[in-house]
């Protein structure tokens, strides 16, 4: 027994004492001799070190790599070509704790890494269009998608006898200074990506805190908008690696929006099979938003979002511009390159961002205290939206607006080149003034309207939503006044053009509507009234016109009747039996945005026109029976 031990200690101290002598021996200049060699026949590339390099086994396995240079040339016209150089790479690894299975590092270091990776320079045959699948097709390939996840779900769930456990401890990761550059064919930046820092302090698989601080930059061109990350924060992983829990992720996002984003982020995260539980708290320009989020990426839906906030202004949510421009930016310089563009210059459509929801599976609903969105503020919000199979399905927008009540629904089909629009819904008891308040024209109209809608459209643009609008809008209201227009006042003004007379009495200065009834067809970039009833005290109108989607100008003529009830505003208004046998044409013109006070004129001598008219009949007719009568007495 004694001599076992004895033998025992020889052979540790045999391993010991080669630890310490072998790298007396160790060529660093041949391994990297080696490992150029390997690079420049594997990729015909070169692996460049000018700094000092060191290598240890004992009593740490320590890496050192200063000055270093990888080469990675294009091969062929359709392979990326890549230039990294390396300012420092250390990493350190005790020999004895990693003997006994529980692997100990030290600083695990990187600095100064700056890599260009230029495009190919000539892409790959453009594939063959696919074509347009049907509804129907669709359909089948969302039920075999989420078959095949099912499947792949239940086969990880599956019980197994193996278990796992990895320890690994280390004192710190630190990765500083690194910029990877993205350029195009002919080296001109696409996009850039700067990581300041990323520091891991406390690495282990013991469940015990693990502490993450890291800062990015990201632009797109050299004259995008930079954005900028930072996000600190605190995970814990278990040696089985079963479910990582997230404390707390903090993260500031700055220069994606005008207004800087604040997130904060905490739950639990299963790796087999992926699924994220968790909570988000976040800080947008439009107001704070809290509430539950699932990732699972085996089941349906995969994203599951359930939301909560007290206000939410998306209108704020607009994206940062350029900072440093002005009017004198705009201008095109000498070195333009020919580009005499200026900002009036209209700017081509931009497609709809319809590209992720082609395979997007999401659930969200929401709840908002106030929503607003182009203008317009929703009170007690409530959103619930089924994104699946390239459909975005909102289930129902309810809440009150303008005093109103809101219910509408719509689903946006991305399956085909144009996207395809179909909204439905209405809202009860509209309060108009607040109505055209936000529209920029406050004072104009008082009373409730009720709305109805059934439209459609279809479109590769915004743009081309608006203008491809088709379908049905109806609108009736109640107790409404045109506060800035008195209709009566302009009958009366012209039956004092008419008659002569001049009037004795003021005029009022609005119109009250005892019935107001319209009828919207969308159609051909236009929103054409095709059944407009109104009434008023001694007033009947109807009549028609269009609005241009593209403009909002509009055009539209009202045939009014008088009766006798106008003659209570002025002797001089005193509607006699041929006056109530025409019609008073009224015509509006104008844009919505404009003031209503000058969009509306009674065309006199249309009036004039049906008066002579009649009176010529009248006439005639009188000239008739006076020959009837002398012929039949003869």
């Amino acid at each position: 027994m004694v001599f076992v031990l004895i033998a025992l200690g020889g052979l540790v101290a045999l391993i010991l004492l080669a630890l310490i002598l072998v790298p007396m021996f160790i060529d660093e200049a041949a391994l990297i001799a080696l490992a150029q060699e390997a690079v420049r026949d594997k990729t015909g590339g070169e692996l460049i070190v000018a700094g000092d390099s060191e290598l240890s086994l004992f009593p740490r396995l320590a890496v050192e790599l200063n000055d270093t240079q990888l080469i990675l040339p294009a091969r062929t016209e359709y392979e990326q070509a890549i230039d990294a150089k390396l300012r420092e790479l250390s990493l350190g690894l005790s020999i004895l704790p990693t003997l006994r299975g529980t692997p100990e590092f030290g600083e695990l270091r990187v600095d100064g890494l700056h890599a260009k990776i230029t495009a190919p320079q000539a892409l790959p045959p453009t594939p063959e269009p696919l074509p347009d699948m049907s509804d129907r097709d669709w359909e089948r390939l969302g039920r075999t998608l989420r078959s095949e996840r099912e499947a792949q779900r239940q086969k990880l769930l599956t019980p197994t006898n193996t278990s796992v456990a990895v320890a690994i401890a280390a004192d710190n990761l630190t990765i500083t200074d690194i910029t990877l550059e993205l350029l195009d064919a002919r080296g001109r930046l696409e996009n850039k990506l700067l990581l300041e820092r990323l520091t891991v302090r406390d690495i282990n698989t013991r469940n015990e805190p693990v502490r993450i601080d890291t800062a990015a930059t990201v632009q797109s061109g050299e004259s995008g908008v930079p954005i900028q990350l930072d996000m600190t924060g605190v995970v814990r992983v278990p040696s089985d690696l079963s479910q990582i829990s997230i404390d707390r992720l903090e993260t500031v996002i700055a220069g994606a929006l005008a207004e800087p984003v604040k997130a904060t982020l905490t739950g639990k995260l299963t790796l087999s099979p992926l699924d994220f539980k968790g909570q988000l708290d976040a800080a947008l320009p439009g107001g704070d938003v809290k509430g539950d989020l699932r990732y699972a990426a085996l089941e349906s839906p995969q994203i599951d979002v359930r939301l909560e906030t007290e206000r939410l202004d998306l209108d704020r949510m607009q994206p940062a511009s350029a900072g440093g421009t002005n009017s004198k930016a705009s201008a095109p310089s000498a070195n333009s390159g020919g580009d005499t563009r200026t900002a009036t210059t209209p700017l081509p459509p931009v497609p709809l961002p319809v590209g992720p929801l082609k395979l997007l599976d999401l659930a969200l609903e929401m709840n908002a205290g106030e929503l607003t969105t182009a203008g317009q503020t929703i009170g007690n919000a409530q959103l619930a939206m089924r994104v699946r199979d390239a459909i975005a399905d909102i289930k129902y927008l309810r809440g009150t607006l303008h005093e109103g009540q809101l219910d509408t629904r719509a689903t946006l089909n991305t399956r085909r080149l144009q996207a395809e629009l179909a909204v439905e819904g209405g809202m009860k008891g509209i309060n108009l003034d607040s109505l055209m308040s936000s529209l920029g024209t406050p004072g104009a109209v008082s009373g409730r309207v009720d709305m109805a809608w059934d439209v459609d459209s279809r479109g590769a643009t915004a743009e081309a939503l608006k203008l491809g609008l088709d379908g049905d809008f109806d609108l009736e209201g109640q107790d409404v006044v045109i506060e800035q227009i008195s209709m009566q006042g302009m009958m009366c003004n012209a039956i004092s053009q008419v008659t002569q007379k001049p009037l004795t009495q003021k005029m009022p200065t609005k119109t009250p509507l005892s019935k107001l009834a319209l009828g919207i067809d969308f159609d051909d970039g236009k929103a054409e009234f095709d059944d407009l009833s109104l009434a008023s005290p001694g007033l009947t109108m109807s009549g028609d016109g269009a609005v241009a989607l593209d403009s909002f100008d509009f055009a539209m003529v009202l045939d009014t009747r008088i009766d006798k009830q106008l003659e209570e505003l002025d002797p001089n208004c005193r509607v006699v039996e041929r006056y109530a046998e025409i019609d008073w044409p009224i015509a509006c013109r104008g844009n919505l945005s404009g003031k209503p006070g000058d969009w509306c004129r009674i065309d006199v001598n249309r009036i004039a026109e049906q008066l002579l008219k009649n009176e010529a009949k009248s006439q005639l007719e009188k000239k008739a029976g006076k020959f009837l009568k002398n012929l039949l007495n003869n």
